[in-house]
């Protein structure tokens, strides 16, 4: 596979939906971009309109590329099979109405990348070999789990970005463990992933000094993965065979 980043090129039926939460960029847009790649069907679950569609435009472009290289086992279709819908996941009444607006289309969805649990119901009627994935991170080492501080209830002025990012990649570990245990016997797994210090757009919120000195010392060290690596076993984790019937791993 040369120099990219390796992980199997499995082809895909088109029939076979994939939807990812923030693909418009980082960790996301990688993971949609190849898993469409391989000829499923991709939505893009995105806040906004423009960005998403810059993004699947970005998407057919790079595909265009890897025909010309000649990557094998690829979908032979000449367009990708993307589509957008809307959903601000920092609201929760936007969530749940797109959580409805997904249902009534009646399709199914056979995988779910980083996303809440209330489309469970369409899963478990979409067949074999469903898949919740989520992308976690080792920051959860530096949260601890305080049931009475579980939500965040101050200001935007004075929200802790970092500590609350701890909290919610130990709380999405916990979530995990608690879904495979309750979805036991069913056709749906959930496993979630580290997938390293990544170069995305969270490195935006880093404004204190610490932070940035912590910045220049992964940079400097080579501790940092591109996005393309960082999504990695994600990939792997939505398209490779040999994972069916895996659930409950971090």
């Amino acid at each position: 596979m040369g120099s990219r980043a390796s992980f199997p090129i499995v082809p895909l039926s088109e029939d076979r939906v994939i939807m990812v939460t923030g693909a418009n960029c980082g960790l996301g847009y990688q993971i949609a971009k190849w898993a469409a790649m391989m000829g499923a069907t991709v939505i893009l679950a995105c806040r906004s309109v423009d960005k998403a569609r810059a993004a699947m435009e970005k998407m057919h472009e790079e595909f265009k590329e890897e025909k010309t290289k000649g990557t094998s086992n690829m979908t032979e279709k000449s367009t990708l099979c993307l589509e957008f819908l809307k959903v601000d996941l920092g609201s929760f009444k936007s969530v749940a109405q797109f959580c409805e607006d997904f249902k009534k289309t009646g399709r199914p969805l056979h995988v779910l990348v980083c996303n809440a649990a209330k489309l469970l119901s369409v899963m478990k009627q979409s067949g074999l070999d469903c898949r919740i994935i989520f992308n976690s991170s080792k920051a959860e080492r530096f949260a601890s789990f305080d049931i009475e501080n579980i939500s965040f209830t101050g200001t935007k002025r004075n929200y802790p970005v970092h500590s609350c990012y701890n909290q919610s990649k130990l709380y999405q570990i916990m979530q995990m463990f608690a879904m495979s245990r309750r979805l036991t016997g069913t056709n749906i797994t959930v496993n979630s992933l580290h997938p390293g210090i990544v170069e995305t757009e969270i490195w935006r919120y880093s404004h204190s000094w610490m932070k940035r000195c912590w910045i220049f010392i992964a940079r400097c060290f080579c501790l940092t993965r591109t996005p393309i690596y960082g999504a990695t076993f994600a990939i792997d984790l939505v398209v490779n065979p040999k994972h069916a019937g895996v659930s409950g791993l971090y």
